[in-house]
């Protein structure tokens, strides 16, 4: 661990909240010579961190809001076998959210979406190569790339027509017919028309585990873990930055608020208002001693990952907007297993179902820097459905702002692009 030696850099850091993004950020840090604190109200990794769909998707440089995505809203609203759903009893307070996502997908906003996430997704796999050696982790990962496949014709054609945009931004990617696909993938022999691998993303082999190292490694490091450790307000002052918890108060030089969707109202205490929404995402899981795939699929037309783990498969997807606070909805189990039903028939009842809420924003691009009211607080939240790809890149970015070196690009990713608007809403 090299030392650090800007002198006015701050020395004591507290990390709030141990998912993913939390875990590589304090462990950056320690890296770096940092005194670091990880508070977490829970087990490290148990929040939305233990449910994704395992992969590092550094191809994902498209937002979610495009033209295309608002001409499907109507089939997206009302088909039982539409990847989203909406909880229309809360419209009246997603309608904000919502109202930002459509304004999104003008065509400007886009180019410039496509253009951050292209920054992030560049140096996301060198980011996180430092901490899987860290952290002992690397045999965790497996690099054989992730396919999207296509069970229509039209739907693989219009696919092929849409990458161009990939190419342009230097995404590597190969179009592959139904005969190129079972080669890959031989149990998809005779169930898609064709796919489209990106061959630089990778796989790991279970998310918790990963976690679990990157919790060991932080500790081993010196790093302090205060866990269960419920934050229920941040202030800042000249002094330091003070955290308040059920136990009490502890201060510090400066804090990294990665909480997930408690981040909202954590940001409230300081002043910060941000669109963050709770978009949530199901997964179901088959036992199975052989893996049935190689490496991650999606099936585009249900908007779900099937991911190879160990001793299982995981099929992982779909978005519901709603409460974090609501119950699991049977329907979203439901809409993923008549997907896995009409695909492999064969794989019966799952064994595991699992819920859990990605703090989403309506531009699809993370908030990575400073609270807009002090720079002794920094943000790395509202990561959609690549927290763990850009988990490690978060960590790096905040680091890299602290010690003066964040590249330029980085103040776009600031709470600041939604201060205006937001005044008064939570």
């Amino acid at each position: 661990m090299r030392p650090h030696h800007n002198d006015t850099t701050p020395r004591h850091h507290i990390v709030i909240g141990g998912g993913i993004v939390g875990l590589a950020s304090a462990l950056t840090l320690r890296l770096e010579g940092h005194e670091v604190t990880l508070l977490e109200r829970d087990t490290p990794g148990h929040g939305a961190s233990l449910g994704n769909a395992g992969t590092f998707a550094t191809y994902a440089i498209t937002p979610l809001a495009q033209p295309a995505l608002l001409r499907q809203t109507p089939y997206l609203l009302t088909s039982r076998d539409s990847p989203f759903h909406l909880r229309w009893r809360h419209l009246p307070r997603l309608l904000p959210w919502l109202l930002r996502f459509v304004a999104e997908a003008r065509p400007a906003r886009v180019r410039h979406n496509i253009e951050h996430l292209s920054y992030l997704m560049a140096r996301a796999d060198s980011d996180w190569q430092r901490l899987l050696v860290a952290a002992d982790a690397d045999s965790l990962v497996t690099r054989r790339g992730c396919l999207y496949t296509y069970q229509t014709q039209a739907a693989w054609e219009r696919a092929i027509q849409e990458h161009d945009t990939l190419a342009w931004n230097g995404i590597r990617y190969r179009v592959l017919n139904e005969h190129q696909t079972a080669d890959l993938e031989p149990a998809l022999a005779g169930k898609v028309k064709g796919s489209i691998w990106y061959p630089d993303a990778s796989h790991v082999a279970d998310p918790l585990t990963l976690c679990e190292r990157l919790r060991q490694a932080f500790e081993a490091l010196g790093g302090t873990l205060q866990a269960p450790s419920d934050v229920e307000r941040v202030s800042a002052h000249d002094a330091g930055v003070v955290v308040t918890t059920r136990a009490g108060q502890t201060v510090c030089d400066h804090a990294v608020i990665t909480a997930g969707i408690a981040t909202r109202e954590l940001a409230g205490s300081l002043g910060d208002r941000m669109p963050l929404e709770a978009e949530r995402g199901y997964h179901l899981e088959y036992a199975m001693d052989t893996p049935l795939l190689q490496r991650p699929c999606c099936i585009a037309e249900h908007g779900c990952y099937m991911t190879p783990m160990a001793g299982r498969l995981r099929v992982a997807g779909t978005v519901e907007l709603g409460r974090a606070s609501d119950p699991a909805n049977p329907a979203r189990y439901r809409y993923l297993e008549r997907a896995m039903g009409k695909l492999f028939p064969e794989l019966g009842a799952p064994t595991a179902y699992w819920m859990g809420c990605r703090p989403s924003l309506p531009d699809t691009l993370p908030i990575i820097g400073r609270s807009a009211h002090t720079r002794r607080v920094h943000y790395g939240v509202g990561h959609g459905h690549l927290g763990l790809t850009l988990a490690a890149t978060t960590g790096a970015l905040i680091e890299a702002d602290l010690a003066g070196q964040a590249p330029p690009w980085l103040d776009a990713l600031a709470i600041a692009r939604f201060q205006r608007g937001l005044k008064g809403q939570s």
